[in-house]
């Protein structure tokens, strides 16, 4: 990739690794809920990995802001360095809110979560080609009615994004949603993100509809392009917004139409 390593495969690395050292340092119990609120990778340079043999990456974690409770860690902070041959390739954080099961289903319930709703029917997706993506299964948009917009597919049967049972859509898929939402806008496949910063603000139910929409498109003096994706429920509120940062993309009239949707 000559923007450097997958920013979903680092972002995933660092969730799988938070949930690690909860549990075999912190002492979490097994079966604890984690809830991430924020998330930020930032990728060093565009080195990319040696197509010829598998990257052996050492990651780095620092543990801070930890709180506790009776029931032992409950909030932390979670900085890592991600190296390749003792070179720094890419840098990461997330912050954790840690629930047992009962403090979960009472925080479910604050968020007027519908036990009796099931999950809404799978729409199609859009082309894989579009995307990038291998296999159609993992196309997380379809099409939507409204320019520069899209709707959320979530499939549950995803043997990764859903490997076990969950009663929202996982923050993966919601920053592989994002990075596919900036490469149909754009009409760039291979599209990668250099950084970003994700915000989720509620968990996104898989009973409601959800659309992702570029809501801001900037060009930076550096040279690159600065995105924002948000994700909003049928009321327009804002469940969660991803601001990328992605190679420069010129000067495309799709481009400049958002931008002057924004200065109004």
């Amino acid at each position: 990739c000559p923007e450097g390593y997958d920013s979903a495969l680092i972002s995933e690395t660092l969730r799988q690794a938070t949930i690690l050292v909860a549990h075999t340092q912190l002492g979490v119990p097994l079966g604890s809920r984690f809830l991430l609120p924020h998330m930020e990778v930032a990728k060093e340079g565009v080195r990319g990995p040696d197509g010829g043999r598998p990257a052996d990456v050492t990651v780095l974690v620092r543990v801070s802001d930890l709180k506790s409770g009776s029931r032992g860690a409950t909030n932390l902070q979670v900085d890592a360095q991600f190296l390749v041959d003792n070179t720094v390739v890419a840098m990461a954080s997330a912050g954790a809110r840690i629930l047992d099961e009962n403090t979960y289903e009472r925080f479910r319930r604050r968020e007027a979560m519908n036990p009796e709703a099931t999950a809404l029917p799978l729409p199609a997706g859009i082309s894989e080609a579009a995307l990038g993506c291998f296999s159609p299964r993992n196309v997380v948009l379809a099409e939507s009615s409204a320019a520069g917009s899209w709707v959320l597919r979530a499939d549950t049967s995803h043997p990764i994004y859903f490997d076990h049972p969950l009663d929202h859509v996982p923050g993966a898929l919601l920053t592989e949603a994002a990075r596919q939402c900036i490469r149909a806008f754009v009409g760039q496949a291979d599209l990668e993100m250099r950084s970003y910063s994700a915000r989720f603000y509620k968990l996104v139910e898989l009973t409601a509809r959800t659309t992702l929409r570029v809501e801001h498109v900037v060009q930076r003096p550096d040279g690159t392009t600065s995105v924002v994706v948000d994700f909003k429920s049928a009321g327009q509120e804002v469940l969660a917004r991803i601001a990328a940062v992605v190679p420069r993309l010129g000067d495309a009239p799709v481009l400049s139409g958002v931008a002057n949707n924004l200065r109004k």
